[in-house]
């Protein structure tokens, strides 16, 4: 049987655009699952404090050991935040506001601020989903995550922003609270804990340092900075650092005499330090 040339033309076009045609869909299925699978940007990472596998809310109470503890204060700084991606570190640039400015950040966990008119609004007017202010990590520029993603920072405030005069810093470099003296610098990490016989404290920060007096700076570095290393791998979506309080004080049996204001020597002391660089109590996720 003889196919005429002109039929053979005609399949041939037809097979040629179907092929053509089939190839396109298959790029615009693929663009598109690419752009509904991508994570958004973010221009903020929640805080959240975790005991126990249970994020703890305000007013809430640690149970340790049939003992209810009630945290009066929880506050960390944190400094030189940045990200490593594909190999490439990235500083992350912060917002400008009472608890965050160039490059530091001041996180608080206090059931005195816990009240509804100390709620900030959230973009969705919801206050429902509304968060605290100091409980939020606030981009300059939205961030977008790249398939592996390590966010780092440190525990504590570099030599030269810690000894300033905290009268003349702006905050969160200002808080009484978080401040010994000008020799000794701020308070890197603050957590006071109560129950009904008695309190439980925890206060960070550098030791061995020297001046002419305890209101005046060191000229020197601390023998003892005490700053933490952070690296933290992001494990889902990169929404949360979660703080995991239990990890942080695990292995401490709560009283008064394992209070820990960095004594030299106090085993409590190199616990908790112990805890907090290897122990997990940061999560990114």
């Amino acid at each position: 049987m003889t196919i005429n040339k002109p039929l053979l033309a005609s399949i041939h076009f037809i097979n040629s655009n179907c092929l053509k045609f089939l190839l396109l869909l298959g790029v615009f299925f693929t663009v598109a699952c690419s752009d509904w699978t991508k994570e958004k940007p973010l221009s903020t990472i929640k805080i959240e404090f975790w005991y126990e596998q249970q994020v703890l809310g305000c007013g809430q109470n640690l149970n340790r050991e049939t003992i209810n503890w009630g945290i009066e204060q929880f506050a960390f700084f944190i400094s030189d935040i940045n990200l490593t991606q594909q190999g490439e570190k990235q500083p992350l640039v912060l917002q400008t506001n009472d608890w965050q400015r160039a490059g530091i950040a001041l996180i608080r966990f206090d059931n005195s601020q816990c009240g509804p008119d100390r709620l900030m609004s959230s973009e969705s007017g919801d206050n429902d989903t509304a968060a605290l202010g100091f409980q939020n990590l606030q981009f300059a520029e939205p961030i977008q995550w790249a398939d592996e993603s390590q966010l780092n920072f440190t525990l504590g405030l570099p030599f030269t922003l810690n000894h300033l005069n905290p009268l003349t810093q702006p905050s969160p470099l200002n808080i009484p609270s978080m401040f010994w003296s000008w020799r000794g610098g701020h308070k890197f990490l603050r957590l006071d804990m109560i129950n009904e016989k008695q309190a439980w404290t925890f206060h960070l920060g550098s030791t061995g340092c020297t001046s002419a007096s305890a209101m005046r700076s060191p000229q020197i570095e601390c023998t003892n900075p005490n700053n933490v290393q952070i690296s933290l791998a992001r494990q889902q979506q990169g929404e949360y650092l979660i703080v995991h309080l239990d990890k942080l004080l695990l292995g401490i049996e709560l009283d008064t005499k394992s209070s820990c204001l960095m004594q030299p020597g106090k085993k409590s002391c190199q616990l908790l330090m112990t805890n907090l660089a290897e122990n997990g109590v940061f999560e990114w996720r």
